[in-house]
């Protein structure tokens, strides 16, 4: 008799790779000012804080370098930047580039765009009213990022994402 065969023991979605979750954690960290401008970060602190090694901890720490919201010392740690007058008007005239090509890009805007558009629009008004700040703010990187993904560019979707992640630290 064959044996039976094995079971799945659930349907629970995987955990995301520990660097990732490493990433994740510290950038929202970062956005949301826990780590404010001029903190430094340790490898160790951080493992310790999302339960992972320190390796998954440097690739995240690399992958934020990048995206220009820390500053990596070799033995020391990662500093978190803090934001300067010169990044809020460099990251304001780059969303400007990037919203009006999107917008030339989406004119004229096919009727699911529109639709999309004015549902985004719709929560906006609901949370404005409900007072609920940070909701309208979800609601209006929505609106934005679906005219800048319509322009059909994924390099372009990608930084204008980067450029809205900064701008909410500011």
């Amino acid at each position: 008799m064959p044996a039976p065969s094995p079971t799945p023991t659930g349907t629970a979605a995987k955990r995301p790779p520990a660097a990732e979750r490493v990433y994740a954690h510290v950038k929202q960290a970062v956005l949301d000012r826990e780590y404010a401008g001029g903190t430094l970060l340790t490898e160790g602190e951080l493992a310790d804080a999302v339960g992972v090694s320190r390796t998954p901890v440097r690739e995240a720490l690399l992958k934020l370098e990048v995206e220009g919201l820390i500053k990596l010392y070799p033995k020391k740690g990662a500093l978190v930047l803090a934001v300067s007058a010169q990044e809020i008007a460099d990251v304001v005239e780059t969303r400007l580039l990037v919203e009006e090509f999107a917008v030339r890009k989406a004119v004229p805007a096919p009727p699911y765009l529109l639709v999309r558009l004015e549902e985004l629009l719709g929560e906006q008004r609901r949370h404005a009213e409900a007072g609920d700040l940070a909701a309208f703010a979800a609601s209006d990187r929505c609106f934005h990022a679906e005219i800048v993904r319509h322009a059909g560019n994924e390099i372009i979707s990608k930084l204008y994402d980067q450029l809205r992640d900064r701008q909410l630290r500011m």
